[in-house]
């Protein structure tokens, strides 16, 4: 049983390498060539499948070649030793003989294969380990493959639920379509309650499965998802994705299989965008549908299960509509098929090497040294220590000093605000790397926007504070779902960014944008950008306000508004107290019940019953966050939720203890889990549980307040999340 367990471990590093090496490749091909992307990403899933069909089985040319490595070790001992008598002890760099670089390289092959055998000799003796290993893989694997097999049957009620539509319309469109796929056949189109977007169903002989809100799409938007849905069948897509997900399911111990997964259903998605493209007339036309169809797109979900074996319309929307219109489509066909074949010519090679390592998965020697070497990964980086209850006062005292944000310069009225102070954050010197990356993002977030224009040469780290409204709603949804009935809404309308520097060619670099208008209110100047789908259908406007500061809005209306609540003064939102409590940080948001539409829809589960609880009876939220200025300090959040009166606080409290609570079961179960995240819970766990909730008489009615100090290593955070 424990050598089967060595199959297990070894067949783990084989899938490691060929899924990894599938990420990068598909990584590279599928941004300009979605085809080729899918194409190397479906050679990896394949490739994975097979190696795990052949580790079960042993190979015995390989197991006789893992038995005479003591001999080898032993050879390879004594010539090092003899090498080692004659080496120069100055250092290698300071010496030009190649036979001492390689000694150097020869002796980690040594300890490499000492190290292999000592560990497989370790694993054969533990019996008991061994059976603990196998039964906890067998128990994961078979509810992975429980999870595929409801997700078949969510799929089988689907199509029960459905009915075929008979439309001229669709016929029209799909005569259309039919030879610009490669289609020898037409499949059978249908439509269910259930579903929100189009779907393909079935892997032998598919069908086209639409939501009831196709009879409100334009001509344009059906023909486009009609033909996307075509593209997947012709591709055969949905047989491939059922392998993915077979595979990944044997494979549940491996996140990169699931990461594979992901790729090669956004690989399929893009190749299918492309596909269908062509078949619509070109790549414009089919990118406005798509986008009008994003934006009417209902927030309710498939069942997760079926969502992962159905090449669902509305998956990957804003990631597909970003990268057609970064895509230029100028690479040729000769050069797809080179850059495809030679990729998977690489993998098909790779996982052939791959192979040799099921030998190292046989039983070492019995005479072989049973030591068993120690790595101690575990003393690279300390974890953040846990702060105890009674300093958390301490540690909020020294936060939290900055003079509060002056609300009047902004003109918010009574409805909601926040601020952020990404340079402080971003100068801090344990932030370096994560600065110099976030800046890459932007750059790239800013290339794709804006394919046209320069990159801005400012960093995120010269931006005093981004202050503005932030918008929170809630509504009940038209058709709860298993997993909610309200839908939870939030963002910003404006605006406005200060840099510490005056403004140094920010607005100009706007102004020479492709497609930028120029427009006045009054006397003051603003320019409208040009349309960017993935934000939404409204042109944002740009206006400075001062020689520091910028204002943003969503569009011409917003920016208005906004210069004429500037110009006639502002006077402190009802909120000053509250948002003065908990501001002084680095992070601040408040916000009131404005949007939040009762009665809320009656919850599904003790989760959203305490949720219904905390919105139905909060007046004003009001949040600050902040923490120290080192690798290891500590952070503290603040809250404060003012409601009516005494009852309604002791609801909301209630209601707070009754979601942290559910909060700290779950980190409790990943802190006691084998999975990599239980480094990131264990820290935070006694935090949890020391959150202090009061609740207090107020001027304008009861508040109950919240504080939570923990440790914030953000370089921790960064290289585990």
């Amino acid at each position: 049983m424990n050598q089967l367990v060595l199959s297990l471990a070894w067949c783990w590093m084989q899938v490691f390498i060929v899924a990894g090496l599938t990420i990068a490749l598909a990584a590279i091909a599928m941004r300009r060539i979605p085809t080729a992307g899918a194409a190397i990403a479906s050679a990896g899933v394949i490739a994975i499948l097979a190696l795990t069909m052949l580790a079960p089985i042993p190979n015995q040319r390989w197991a006789t070649a893992n038995r005479s490595v003591p001999a080898l070790s032993t050879s390879f001992t004594s010539f090092f030793s003899s090498a080692t008598a004659l080496k120069s002890p100055a250092p290698l760099a300071a010496t030009d003989d190649p036979s001492a670089r390689f000694t150097v390289s020869a002796e980690i092959f040594r300890d490499v294969l000492v190290s292999l055998e000592r560990s497989q000799s370790a694993v054969v003796n533990q019996g008991f380990a061994g059976r603990v290993v196998l039964g906890i893989v067998a128990a994961s694997v078979l509810l992975s493959l429980a999870r595929v097999v409801y997700g078949l049957w969510a799929i089988l009620m689907l199509c029960r639920d459905s009915c075929a539509v008979t439309d001229d319309r669709i016929l029209a469109v799909m005569v259309e379509l039919q030879p610009k796929m490669g289609l020898r056949w037409l499949p059978q189109v249908r439509e269910c309650s259930a579903l929100v977007s189009a779907a393909v169903v079935g892997w032998w002989r598919p069908i086209v499965m639409l939501p009831l809100e196709w009879r409100d799409w334009s001509p344009a938007e059906l023909k486009a998802v009609l033909a996307h849905e075509l593209a997947h069948v012709s591709r055969r897509d949905s047989l491939l994705r059922l392998v993915a997900v077979v595979t990944t399911a044997l494979h549940c111990a491996q996140p990169l299989a699931y990461w594979l997964r992901w790729q090669l259903m956004l690989t399929q998605e893009l190749a299918a965008d492309e596909l269908a493209a062509r078949a619509v007339g070109g790549r414009i036309q089919y990118l406005h549908a798509l986008t009008r169809l994003a934006l009417r797109q209902d927030s309710r979900p498939i069942v997760a299960p079926a969502n992962m074996l159905l090449p669902v319309f509305s998956g990957f929307l804003l990631r597909r509509i970003e990268m057609l219109r970064a895509k230029d489509g100028s690479t040729r066909r000769g050069m797809q098929a080179l850059l495809q074949w030679s990729a998977i010519a690489t993998l098909v090679a790779v996982t052939i090497i791959a192979t040799a390592i099921r030998g190292l998965a046989q039983p070492p020697d019995a005479k072989a040294d049973e030591s068993v070497r120690v790595a101690k990964a575990n003393d690279a980086r300390l974890k953040p220590a846990i702060v105890p209850a009674g300093d958390q006062p301490q540690a909020a005292a020294g936060l939290f000093q900055r003079p509060p944000f002056n609300l009047t310069t902004v003109a918010v009225r009574d409805s909601e605000g926040f601020i952020v102070r990404p340079g402080e954050i971003l100068r801090r010197p344990e932030l370096a790397d994560q600065a110099r990356a976030l800046d890459e993002l932007f750059a790239a977030g800013w290339k794709n926007a804006f394919p046209d224009g320069d990159v801005p040469t400012w960093s995120l780290q010269d931006i005093e504070y981004i202050a503005g409204d932030f918008r929170f709603a809630i509504k009940p949804m038209p058709q709860p779902t298993k997993s909610g009935s309200n839908q939870v809404m939030f963002g910003s309308r404006w605006f406005v960014v200060r840099w510490q520097e005056p403004l140094n060619g920010q607005f100009e670099s706007l102004l020479r944008l492709a497609g930028t208008a120029n427009k006045s209110h009054g006397n003051i100047a603003f320019i409208e950008l040009p349309l960017i789908p993935a934000i939404g259908p409204t042109r944002m406007c740009v206006c400075p306000v001062d020689d520091h500061t910028l204002m943003v809005a969503k569009d011409e209306a917003t920016l208005i508004a906004r210069l004429d609540n500037i110009a006639e003064g502002a006077s402190l939102p009802v909120w000053r107290k509250a948002w003065e409590s908990v501001e002084g940080g680095l992070l601040t948001i408040i916000t009131t019940d404005k949007e939040i539409a009762r009665p809320l829809a009656e919850p599904v589960d003790d989760e959203a019953k305490l949720l219904f609880d905390l919105h139905t009876h909060t007046r004003i939220y009001a949040v600050g966050v902040d923490w120290q200025a080192r690798a290891d300090g500590v952070g503290v959040l603040k809250m404060q939720l003012h409601c009516d009166n005494e009852g309604k606080a002791g609801l909301v409290r209630d209601a707070i203890q009754g979601l942290l609570k559910l909060h700290t079961n779950e980190v409790s179960r990943v802190a006691d889990s084998t999975d990599q995240k239980a480094q990131l819970a264990k820290p935070y766990l006694a935090s949890l549980r020391q959150v202090r909730i009061e609740t207090r008489q107020v001027d304008d009615g009861w508040q109950v307040d919240v504080q939570f100090a923990s440790p914030v290593d953000i370089q921790w955070l960064w290289d585990h999340l």
